[in-house]
């Protein structure tokens, strides 16, 4: 069985640092507001937890065998978010227009984990440190289960946190400068993650 505990803790540690999720879920807070990110909110945990489910059964085992896979998702991945970034830092109070600025939707949430390399960084590692071998689906059925309920508190820390700073935004000019600084944060995470 899993040391849940061990778990809990090292999970806890790796959703609630930043990285391009908690980025990107603030800056949707700060834009939107909590009810139009929700489908942002629950395509995040949902992607995790498919891609962690996947990684969980062999997908991982690819990253083994093809080590170039690894190079090509960081790549696509990066690029990415840099085109998430510049969108980021174009927007301004122009954000009620909806043709001008959406959230991401649900299936675009989930779908930009595959190639978020910190959440292919910390579903290998979680899959890595618990052997799960042992007792498979109900471990990995435990792991999916708990990296679902801890994924959620921290993303709503986050975007809370986006919501907050709204109301300290007084004008357009403050709120195209806090864009540019979350752009900047997110290339920042992309150059963390080649370190």
């Amino acid at each position: 069985m899993i040391h849940l505990f061990q778990f809990i803790f090292f999970a806890f540690s790796a959703m609630i640092t930043p990285g391009p999720n908690n980025l990107m879920i603030m800056h949707s807070g700060l834009n939107f507001g909590y009810k139009r990110s929700m489908p942002h909110f629950f395509g995040i945990i949902s992607g995790v937890g498919v891609m962690l489910f996947a990684v969980a059964f062999g997908f991982g085992y690819a990253f083994e065998k093809i080590p170039s896979l690894k190079l090509i998702i960081r790549v696509i991945g990066s690029l990415y978010m840099l085109y998430l970034a510049w969108k980021i830092s174009q927007m301004n109070e122009k954000k009620t227009d909806t043709n001008i600025a959406k959230p991401l939707t649900f299936m675009q949430a989930a779908l930009f984990q595959w190639v978020n390399p910190k959440a292919w960084v910390i579903c290998i590692s979680f899959t890595s440190m618990f052997h799960l071998s042992d007792e498979f689906m109900l471990n990995a059925a435990l792991l999916l289960l708990t990296i679902s309920i801890i994924n959620f508190p921290c993303l709503l820390i986050w975007m809370s946190f986006g919501k907050g700073l709204e109301k300290i935004i007084n004008s357009e000019k403050q709120r195209t400068r806090l864009n540019v600084i979350l752009a900047l944060l997110l290339v920042l995470s992309i150059l963390i993650l080649w370190i």
